[in-house]
């Protein structure tokens, strides 16, 4: 039924743009795309199930996303440099997977106190954030379309009970992006794994402590069986964009009918992400409780000392990085305007 759901709503939405369903004497496309979660995991794995669904609903069958799972083509850190130098089609992931060759890319993934999710689209589709990100990888050989938002993340898996910062120093903690450079100033070792390595390597004590995602997510993994402290809110990651991601040759190959198909599809699926991401979490958080995990919720000396060391990182990337800082001042000024609207539109 979900399915069926799923692929009328990305027909009703193609209808409203103009987009009808491909002729028959179009050349057919067939696209390769390699996931970075696997489909069993709730939410974030079965995006890219859906969004094959709806282009191929949208298409008529006439664009075909074939779904690889996470490592079948390349290790699942890899995906973005691996579609642009063309060794894959595609693949759907957060653009902080590329911060290794693109730092500038991590503004436009999750940013630790960042904007929600209706704040960020917001400044990426009307306040010149997606001109920036275009600008920033013209000169790639990917094209990047904005296909999903993760909601607010949790903070992290602990073994044992933060008491003080001082319990963070020397921690080894699985972290993604900037929010790990953070941590580090407070003494935490951290690393990047990719999603399927991270409970191995709990289990066998290789790290001390996590963060991944939403509770959802992170029940599915099963982080509570090993690390039973759990602490929100994800102060690190409020939102985080996913792209759908494809090579130059291979988004040039197709036709603007195609093209503009898997726009329509992905602006569907940043909706079904938002409220799936945000119907499924309480279920977890009680679920997580039943099963002897214990909710913290960072206190707020924390929250403040991971902002103002937040601040020096951010600083350092701006002046080591011409297109970071770019990125940063456009969303900086974005935000700095959008506090009236926020403070005066919205119940506190």
């Amino acid at each position: 039924m979900r399915k069926r759901l799923n692929v009328s709503l990305a027909l009703v939405i193609a209808l409203s743009f103009g987009i009808a369903p491909s002729p028959q004497a179009q050349a057919s496309a067939r696209i390769e795309v390699q996931s970075v979660i696997p489909a069993t995991v709730p939410v974030t794995g079965q995006s890219l199930p859906e969004l094959a669904a709806a282009v191929a609903a949208i298409s008529a069958g006439d664009v075909e996303l074939v779904i690889h799972a996470p490592g079948a083509l390349v290790p699942p850190l890899e995906v973005y440099n691996a579609v642009e130098n063309g060794s894959i089609d595609a693949s759907l992931a957060p653009a902080s997977f590329w911060a290794r060759t693109l730092p500038a890319a991590q503004v436009f993934a999750g940013l630790p106190f960042g904007p929600a999710p209706v704040e960020l689209l917001a400044w990426l589709r009307h306040g010149g954030g997606a001109e920036i990100w275009q600008e920033i990888i013209a000169d790639r050989g990917l094209h990047a379309i904005i296909c999903g938002i993760t909601t607010a993340e949790a903070g992290g898996w602990f073994r044992e009970e933060i008491k003080t910062l001082d319990d963070l120093n020397g921690l080894r903690m699985r972290f993604l992006g900037l929010g790990a450079e953070v941590m580090e100033e407070f003494g935490v070792s951290t690393q990047l794994l990719a999603p399927t390595d991270i409970f191995t390597a709990l289990q066998l004590g290789s790290i001390d402590a996590t963060e991944f995602s939403q509770p959802a997510i992170d029940l599915s993994f099963g982080f509570y069986q090993i690390a039973q402290h759990y602490y929100l809110p994800g102060w690190h990651q409020p939102s985080t964009l996913v792209y759908f991601i494809i090579s130059k040759t291979k988004w040039q190959s197709l036709s603007a009918a195609q093209q503009s198909q898997l726009d329509v599809a992905c602006d569907a699926q940043i909706q079904r992400d938002i409220a799936a991401g945000e119907a499924a979490q309480f279920a977890a958080l009680e679920q997580l409780q039943a099963k002897g995990v214990t909710l913290h919720r960072w206190p707020n000396e924390f929250l403040a000392a991971f902002e103002e060391a937040w601040l020096n990182v951010v600083q350092r990337h701006v002046a080591n990085d011409a297109d970071f800082a770019k990125a940063w001042k456009s969303l900086s000024m974005f935000r700095a305007r959008y506090a009236l609207w926020q403070e005066m539109g919205y119940l506190k």
